[in-house]
């Protein structure tokens, strides 16, 4: 909280944009300090956002909100712009393992020790918030291949396009998929980290790839 009122106590309007509020409840901590800084009479106003998303479709944001900054626009007209745009992500990947599936009593330990024998790896969406499990692949290659066909069925023609790719710790088969994705007419992908709460879902080794 008192991070959030340091970054927030500045001489320009603030835009925050938060992981979905349906996995972390820093958009509620943001809304708060909002108030409280509001309460404080600062001369500047402060703006928060709920991604609905995480790591790459949350990124997706920021760097759209920058672009638009660059471009003259004010915080008001980023705002309503991001709020737009945050439906429109497509954002899929894989979970490398499904231990933490079982932690959160989301799969049970037999499926999940099935699914290890058979090298499945479960691909997921990240949708209204939510990561929610959509597919399953088997091995790294055909897994890859799968996530990219649903990127491609939901995102449309890539040419002009840019899109993130997040990995916790695999950073090998992130460039692999940077690859991949430039090949279809990507004109930009930019590579980063799954972080503690999204990674508390996609576990060792996962992959999210976003684009908007």
């Amino acid at each position: 909280m008192e991070r959030l009122l340091a970054k927030f106590d500045c001489n320009e309007d603030v835009i925050c944009i938060t992981i979905t509020s349906k996995l972390s409840a820093t958009y509620a901590t943001a809304l708060i300090a909002k108030d409280l800084h509001e309460e404080a009479k600062k001369s500047n106003r402060v703006y928060v956002v709920d991604s609905l998303s995480g790591c790459a479709g949350q990124g997706q944001l920021v760097k759209l909100a920058c672009e638009l900054k660059a471009r003259g626009m004010c915080a008001v007209e980023i705002v309503k712009v991001l709020e737009a745009k945050k439906h429109d992500l497509v954002c899929f990947g894989y979970l490398e393992t499904l231990d933490n599936a079982v932690k959160s009593g989301r799969i049970s330990p037999l499926k999940a020790k099935i699914a290890s024998t058979l090298n499945l790896k479960g691909i997921v969406h990240v949708t209204d918030g939510l990561v929610v499990p959509v597919d399953k692949g088997r091995g790294t290659n055909k897994t890859i291949d799968k996530v990219l066909k649903y990127v491609d069925e939901n995102s449309g023609n890539p040419n002009g396009k840019e899109a993130i790719v997040c990995h916790a710790n695999n950073i090998q088969v992130a460039k692999k998929i940077e690859q991949l994705l430039l090949d279809r007419g990507y004109t930009k992908v930019y590579l980063s980290v799954i972080g503690p709460v999204m990674g508390t879902h996609t576990a060792e080794k996962g992959i999210i790839v976003a684009t908007i």
